[in-house]
This record gives C-alpha cells, sequence and structure tokens, in this order.
C-alpha cells in the first residue's frame, strides 16, 4: 500500500457514514403459522398426535385438542387447555363418544367421524375454531347438549348454561385462554346463540330445542377457541439464522421461539429474498422437547440444505444436537435427522454449522458444539469443544472428535464455525472462547482451529488475546481461503464468570492456512463502544457475520445494542468500518438475535431478524444490504494511453468499494517499456502542457503514488488497496504520466475519478 496520498485526507474527507445502499425491510408472512402435520420426524400417518401452530397458540389433535397459548419466558411452563368430547345427548338419550371413533385431516382440518356428526377443528389465523355437523340429530326431544371433558390448570368460574364466552385464567388471575360464544346454523342459514356451562370440569354446549325442532338439516354448532392477550407477554423471539444457496437461488431462514420458560419451537422456511415463502423446511413445535438454537449450512456438493439444532428434554434433563438434512428445491423429499451420539450423563449446547460453495465439490459439513460431563443442563467449568464431519450426501455423522485442548484444566465455550469451504483442501475456521482452571484470575481469551473437509485437523492457537484487564468473548467468525474475520466482544475482567452482553465489540483480521500459524495483518478494531449502552450477539448460536468471497475483502456484521437497537456495519480488508447504521429501533421493541448470509449472486449480505413487539405480533424481518453506489468515471483528454480500475470480485468491474483490498490501476495502450508513475489528488483540474497533453489533476493537492515500467505493450497495472480505518467514504483522482524513453517527451492519460464507497 502506498500510504502517502492517503495520509493527505482531511476531516472533509470523512463523509459520515451510513447504510446508504440498504434495501428494504421485508416481513415475513405468518412466520408461525404451520399446517396440521404429524410431528417432525414421525410417520405421517393417522394414528399419533398432531401438531399445529398460529402467531399466539400451537395446538395438538387427537381424541379431542390441545390449546397452547404463547406465554414467553414470565411462565414457568406451558399451560395448555385440552377438550376431548365426551358425550351428545338429546332429552334422556345420550351418546357416549368413543376413542377409537375414525379421525382424518388436511392442512387446515382435523375431523372426528362419528355416526351422527362430525367433530371437526378448523385452524384460523385467530385460533381453532371448532365445529360440529349434524348431518342426523340424535333420537330424543328437548335440548341437544355437546359435552366435553376439559383438563388444565387455567382456572373458569363455574356457571350453568349461559350465552357468551367463557375466559379461562393464569396464576395472577390474567385471561390467557378465551372459548368464544358459540353459535348454531342449519342448511336454511337460520340461526340462533348457543349457551356454554361450566360444572365440575365439563364444558358443555347447549342448543334449544325449540329452534332444533324447526331447523333444516344439516346443523352446524360453531365456537372459536383462541390465545387471549390483553397485556404483552414476556420475551418469546428467540435464535435466528440465515444461510444462502447459491444454486438454486433461495435462502432458508430458521428461527425459535419461548412457548414458555421451558419450551422453545423451532420453524424453518425455503424462501425468496423478498421473504416469500416457498415451503417449510424442518419443525417441532411438540411441547415434550424445546429446541433453544439454531444453525443453517448449505452443503453444495450435495445440492442440500443442512439444520443443526439444540433439543432439551427439561424432563429428562439432557441436552442433545442433531442435524436435519434435506435436498432444496421447490417440492423437496422427505429428509432426514441425524442425533449425535452422547452418554446418559454428557449434554450439547450452542450447535454451529459450516458447509461448503455452491457449484463445489464438498458434499460434508462441519458441526460444531459445547459439550459438557454432567446429568443437569447447567454449564461445568470444564467445558469442551466438539466436532463432527457431516457426510451430507449420504446422510450420516462420523465420529465425535476434540476441537479445543480437551484438558481436564481448560473450559471451551461458545464454539463457533465458519459458514463454509471452498474445496475439499480448503479449511473451516473454528472459534472458541477458552479459560485456563489453573491459572489465578486468568481471562478468557480467544482460541480457533482449522479443520478440513475430510477432518484433518490443523493445531489450535490463540487467535485473539485479552487485553488489559479484560474477557474476549463470544467469538463469531466468517471466511475461508485463509481470509478470516473474528468478531467478539470485550468486558472488564472482574471475575470467572462474565456477563450475557459486552461493554465492546471488536473485530479482528485472521490469515491462517492449515500446517501454518494466524497472523494478524492489521490491527485489532473497536467496532462499538459506548459507556451507557451494552452489546449483544443473540443466541450462542447466532452468526451475525457473513464474508464476501468474491471480492475477499468485506465482511458484513449485525449486533443488538441495548436491547432495543438492531446496527450493522460493512467491514474491509483491514477490519475497519466502510459505513454503518441502526437497522431498527423501536422503544419498545425487544431484538433478541440476528443472522446473516451473503447471496453470491446479487453479492448483497441477507439479513434475518425477529422481533418481540408488546403487540404479541412478533414479526420476522429480512432484509438485504447492498453495496455504496462506488464507480469509477473516466473524464478529460489523453496524449498518451488510458487509464481504468480494477477491482478483484467486484459485480461491476472496477468498482472502488471502500475496504477493497485487491483494487488496482490500469494503464492501456502506453509507451511502451517506458518509466511510469502513477499520480493521485484530491480534485480535477485542466492544465495544458503542450503536445497536446494536460494535466488533469489539481495541482495543489496531487502526490506521486507509485511508479514502475510499462510493458512491451505500453501496459502497467498498481495495487491500490482502499483502506477503510480511518477513512470511509472518499473521492479520488489519477493520472498516467510517462517518460517516452526514446523523445523525452511527456505522455500523460486521461483522468479517472473514483467515487470510494
Amino acid at each position: 500500500m502506498h500510504t502517502l496520498a492517503f495520509g493527505l485526507a482531511t476531516a472533509a474527507l470523512l463523509a459520515p457514514s451510513g447504510l446508504r445502499a440498504q434495501e428494504a425491510l421485508n416481513q415475513l408472512d405468518s412466520p408461525w403459522h404451520l399446517p396440521i402435520h404429524a410431528p417432525a420426524d414421525a410417520p405421517a400417518d393417522a394414528a399419533g398426535v398432531l401438531w399445529a401452530s398460529g402467531g399466539d397458540f400451537k395446538v395438538a389433535f387427537d381424541r379431542g385438542i390441545a390449546f397452547y397459548p404463547l406465554l414467553g419466558d414470565t411462565y414457568e411452563r406451558n399451560l395448555p387447555l385440552r377438550w376431548e368430547l365426551a358425550s351428545v345427548r338429546r332429552g334422556e338419550n345420550r351418546i357416549d363418544a368413543h376413542a377409537a371413533t375414525p379421525r382424518s385431516y388436511d392442512a387446515t382440518r382435523f375431523t372426528r367421524h362419528h355416526e351422527l356428526f362430525l367433530e371437526r377443528y378448523d385452524l384460523r389465523k385467530e385460533g381453532v375454531e371448532q365445529s360440529f355437523v349434524f348431518a342426523e340429530l340424535p333420537h330424543g326431544e328437548g335440548d341437544l347438549v355437546i359435552a366435553g371433558l376439559v383438563a388444565t390448570e387455567l382456572r373458569a368460574a363455574e356457571r350453568s348454561p349461559q350465552v357468551g364466552p367463557l375466559d379461562f385464567h393464569g396464576p395472577a388471575g390474567e385471561v390467557l385462554v378465551r372459548y368464544g360464544a358459540a353459535l348454531a346454523y342449519d342448511a336454511a342459514g337460520r340461526s340462533i346463540d348457543v349457551a356454554t356451562s361450566y360444572l365440575d370440569q365439563v364444558l358443555a354446549l347447549h342448543v334449544p330445542g325449540e329452534w332444533l325442532a324447526e331447523a333444516a338439516l344439516p346443523i352446524t354448532v360453531d365456537p372459536l377457541l383462541s390465545r387471549f392477550m390483553p397485556t404483552a407477554l414476556g420475551q418469546a423471539p428467540g435464535a435466528m439464522d440465515i444461510a444462502w444457496d447459491g444454486e438454486n437461488l433461495h435462502r432458508l431462514m430458521a428461527y425459535t421461539r419461548r412457548f414458555s420458560a421451558t419450551d422453545w419451537d423451532l420453524n424453518s422456511r425455503v424462501v425468496t429474498e423478498l421473504g416469500g415463502t416457498l415451503h417449510t423446511y424442518y419443525n417441532d413445535v411438540t411441547a415434550n422437547t424445546s429446541v433453544e438454537d439454531v444453525s443453517a449450512a448449505y452443503v453444495g456438493g450435495a445440492d442440500r440444505w443442512a439444520l443443526a439444532f439444540e433439543r432439551i428434554d427439561y424432563s429428562a434433563r439432557t441436552a442433545r444436537v442433531l442435524v436435519h438434512v434435506r435436498d432444496d428445491g421447490l417440492a423437496p423429499a422427505a429428509g432426514t435427522t441425524l442425533q449425535v451420539a452422547a452418554g446418559i450423563a454428557e449434554q450439547q449446547r450452542g450447535p454451529s454449522l459450516g458447509g461448503a460453495r455452491a457449484f463445489g465439490n464438498g458434499t460434508t459439513a462441519l458441526l460444531v458444539f459445547q459439550e459438557d460431563a454432567t446429568n443437569n443442563l447447567s454449564a461445568t467449568d470444564n467445558t469442551r469443544a466438539r466436532g463432527v464431519i457431516v457426510d451430507v450426501a449420504a446422510p450420516s455423522l462420523g465420529a465425535e472428535f476434540g476441537i479445543g485442548y480437551g484438558s481436564g484444566n481448560a473450559d471451551e465455550e461458545n464454539v463457533s464455525v465458519s459458514r463454509s469451504s471452498a474445496s475439499m483442501t480448503d479449511s473451516w475456521m473454528v472459534v472458541w472462547q477458552g479459560f485456563n482452571n489453573t491459572i489465578a484470575n486468568d481471562d478468557w481469551d480467544l482460541y480457533g482451529r482449522l479443520v478440513r473437509p475430510d477432518g484433518t485437523l490443523g493445531a489450535p492457537a490463540i487467535v485473539v488475546g485479552a487485553e488489559n484487564g479484560t474477557h474476549a468473548l463470544r467469538p463469531k467468525v466468517d471466511g475461508r481461503e485463509g481470509r478470516f474475520l473474528v468478531l467478539s466482544g470485550q468486558t472488564p475482567n472482574t471475575q470467572r464468570s462474565y456477563p450475557a452482553r459486552f461493554a465492546q465489540m471488536r473485530a479482528t483480521r485472521i490469515d491462517w492456512i492449515l500446517g501454518n500459524t494466524p497472523t494478524v495483518p492489521h490491527p485489532r478494531r473497536t467496532i462499538a463502544s459506548n459507556a451507557a449502552e451494552v452489546f449483544d450477539f443473540g443466541t450462542p448460536a447466532s452468526r451475525p457475520i457473513a464474508f464476501d468471497h468474491f471480492t475477499r475483502s468485506h465482511w458484513t456484521t449485525a449486533w443488538i445494542q441495548s436491547d432495543y437497537q438492531l446496527r450493522g456495519a460493512r467491514l474491509g480488508f483491514d477490519a475497519g468500518v466502510v459505513e454503518s447504521q441502526t437497522i431498527y429501533s423501536q422503544a419498545l421493541d425487544l431484538v433478541p438475535s440476528v443472522g446473516l448470509a451473503f447471496d453470491g449472486l446479487s453479492r448483497r449480505f441477507a439479513l434475518a431478524f425477529s422481533v418481540q413487539d408488546p403487540s404479541g405480533v412478533h414479526p420476522v424481518y429480512l432484509q438485504d444490504w447492498s453495496y455504496g453506489p462506488a464507480q469509477s468515471i473516466p473524464y478529460g483528454a489523453t496524449c498518451g494511453g488510458t487509464i481504468e480500475s480494477t477491482n478483484s470480485g467486484a459485480l461491476v468491474p472496477g468498482t472502488p468499494y471502500a475496504g477493497s483490498e485487491y483494487f488496482a490501476l490500469k494503464l492501456d495502450a502506453g509507451v511502451q517499456d517506458a518509466p511510469t508513475a502513477l499520480f493521485v489528488a484530491l480534485g480535477s483540474a485542466a492544465f495544458p502542457l503542450g503536445g497536446g497533453c494536460e494535466l488533469l489533476l489539481d495541482p495543489a493537492s496531487f502526490f506521486l503514488y507509485g511508479v514502475g515500467t510499462s510493458d512491451w505493450g505500453g501496459n502497467l497495472q498498481l495495487a491500490a488497496p482502499l483502506i477503510a480505518h480511518p477513512f470511509a467514504h472518499y473521492d479520488l483522482y489519477w493520472q498516467w504520466a510517462q517518460i517516452d524513453p526514446g523523445t523525452g517527451a511527456l505522455s500523460l492519460s486521461n483522468g479517472l475519478r473514483t467515487l470510494i464507497q
């Protein structure tokens, strides 16, 4: 790098940086609306429990229904309301329900087929509509009474038959579930309000006999079961990740929500760049286990997605890591779910998954996670970083191996892996934070290791050491082909434990090829720091960092600032900030987690995040970040060769993106084999120098950038890395000058203005 010209920059050049190329914020449509389905990894038959979910509820279907209201983290456990049909009575004639009643279902309707009537449940946005359709009425006279047994911890006031909704209350007296006012109507369009009674855990609907006597069959009785939410919930949205498929041009979004303190749900969708859903990929909304964290990857050689997730069984006190593998495409075949082996006294948490580039030959993924030897779900002082090679084509899991040092004196936490390898000989970089239990008042440092797709391991090494009495925490990494960026948090070292959020955010460029030691070519940068704020990356498995593997110079990162603000920044090859801006900020809306991926087709960074808002809607957003409007513009006349710029990997050749390490200036068709100089200035001019030549640079600010000798064709190229630190956006003007070795005549190229963004 020729630093002379850039050392002349003044404050006037340092324009306020912002993500000015930020794209529209797209909201996923109904991110938690899932059709009626058999649970993931269960046979899709009509024998087991079926599940569905909505924006503020989920429901299980079997002999009846179990309606679960969304509660959030302030409720220790789920509080479902279970309803099962007991009998239908008309006058003295009572017909008891049978457990073996046939059933059927489709995406939105679950039906039990009784002899005289249908018992139906229709999935609606606001809840579950229950209906009873009588093609024939039971024999007898008088009211028609449909009675069901209720099992729930929720409380409702007992009452005799009464028209109107029946509310079920939580432990603090708050209304959580509403059994709506019922209506009956006949084939002729006549209708009547239906009374509801609730006595001794029996909820019954009462259709008046006088109305029935003149009703035209079939007759339908129709209440609505819904979540009642007059006030805000505890925190519900959770983990978030996004991955990009460069072959089918799809994106996989995976996210969780905290249904209650001990029940997390998982959903994942393959979407377009605008957030339109192509199909649901994998979900788990059952109540028996909890999915707390998730990591997504695309594996190009197999043209398949892989989704790793952490599944907790709170009753058994176990935590396991699983991987689901499935083809991409509009109608993918059923996938395969693999579980990492674990002993009874082993707990696995925080999965992170690295895939393989599009159109490559890589068919394996690297799954890393942390493992504790314990009978409960708490982290120990001897947590280990572990890894497994996932054969996505087969699919199958390799043997588990150690990522960290594996010493009894070491504690290894928050393990994370880069998003993709470029080839079978390229490496993923794995990072984690480590603590030495034998050193009094030790600090947490960051360690790394390279792993090839065939399982070849490099040696572990420290990559970021804690500084000046601080901890280095929660590392995130992305990059490939030997160029990586490690994002991390920093907090004061006051004790062995550390807070979930940190005081500063740091970025470190790491160059590392397997077999060599890691190097740090540029100083560690502070990305965010404010004494009045705290910073967070989201859940342990979140990866709020993505690498542009075309320019091989840029990373984009995002972070949560003091819970309510999501910020993002693009970093250059020297880890300096090129541009940054607030992405989302609402005073009452929590942002719990964020994920980033790079879209190599559009050369944009895709960001995904969810929001906890007071209304209980909890939207999920997708947004793309484009590069700024940088461009190279030739100007002026020439009496020699022509000048142009080049930039490796730019979508438009020669675009001067700030932070590009491989930007260069070229002289074409100049004087052959001649001494040549490249000049740069802060402004343009047009001063005649004779012989048809003009100086096109401001003489008050132009300086020599570099020199060389043109080749036999009169061509020369000089590298001009566009540093991002301490600069951001600036304009420079360039011109080549040559001396003809035969005549001594001056030869000047035209000028080139570079609007560096």
